[in-house]
Formats: structure tokens, sequence, C-alpha cells
């Protein structure tokens, strides 16, 4: 893992097909000094050929409503490495969800804040998409579950296998999401 062959202090996380926009890390980092212990971004949803497909603005820092909405990307984060070191960092029995875990272990020791601005960019693609749902619905059930959110745990399950499929198809058929973004306006 990147995380030990790093030495900074801080650590920022880039999945493999995610990218950071230029002014990404020196913007969080101001943020990171501004005394919290980890800092998100909005994110730039992309397609294959990096096309901006939707962007994603994350609301400022809600434990709460983060519970629900899971609104920060990992490719998105910065955070303090002493306090990733407190947690231990990524559990590696989890196969899918590492980082929702992760995240909720943080947010019991450290404060979040938003770094506003859409500095991150995900790439959406098939093999991105459908292939991990089914994985995904057992271990975020099971990380909400491990961590005492049981409500939470069964609307996340029923979440990823409706909604998120539907959201997953809209997003690749680009005619259809357009209308529906117009329609709601």
């Amino acid at each position: 893992m990147g995380i030990e062959a790093s030495s900074g202090d801080l650590i920022a996380l880039c999945d493999g097909d995610d990218f950071f926009y230029p002014e990404k890390i020196e913007r969080q980092v101001e943020t990171i000094n501004s005394g919290y212990g980890l800092t998100y971004t909005d994110v730039a949803i992309v397609d294959e050929k990096s096309r901006v497909i939707a962007e994603s603005v994350a609301p400022e820092w809600d434990f709460r409503l983060w519970l629900k909405r899971t609104y920060i990307t990992a490719s998105s984060i910065l955070f303090r490495r002493e306090l990733g070191e407190r947690v231990g960092f990524f559990r590696e029995d989890l196969h899918a969800n590492e980082d929702l875990n992760f995240l909720m272990d943080l947010s019991e020791i450290t404060e979040f804040r938003r770094t506003p601005g859409i500095l991150t960019a995900r790439r959406i693609h098939s093999s991105n998409m459908s292939r991990k749902i089914l994985k995904n619905i057992g271990t975020r059930f099971y990380v909400y579950w491990e961590h005492g959110y049981h409500a939470h745990a069964v609307y996340a399950a029923l979440k990823n296998l409706i909604i998120t499929p539907i959201l997953f198809w809209l997003m690749k058929n680009q005619s259809v999401y357009s209308m529906i973004r117009k329609f709601r306006r």
C-alpha cells in the first residue's frame, strides 16, 4: 500500500483511475493547518475520457448527514498521518468500504472540514460500477452494523440495491440524465 511507502505528516489518497486538480493539495493543507485532522473536497464525476458528467458538491461536515449520504469520496481526503496510525489506517479484511470504516474511526477522534471547490475527479466507468454493487452492499452493511448504526445498515443495503444502480445507469445515459436535470430546475 502507498501509505507505508510515504513519509510525510499528511496523507492524500488517490484511487487508480481518479485524479487531482492542480490546487487540491495546497488548498487542503491550508484547511488542515487551521486545526483539523481531515479535510475533503467537492468532486467532479468524469467518464472514461475525463469528461465531466456531474459535479458533487459536498456539504459541510455533519456526521449524522454523512452517515446517510456518505458524501466524502476517498480520493478527496487529506488527513494527518498520526491520526491514521491511531486508528490503524485501512482494514485489510474488508474487501470494500475500507474508506467508510476508516472515516468512521477517524470521526471519533478528530474534526473534519470541507475544503470547498471541485478539486478531485472521480472516474466512473462500467467496470467500477456494476461488478462492485453486491460486494459493496454486504460490507457496507457490516461496517455500519459493527459501529452500532443498525438502522443505517439496513438503509444503506436498500439504497445500494435500489437507488445506486439507477443513478449509475442515469450517469451512463447522458441524454436521460440531462433531461432530468433540466426538468428539476
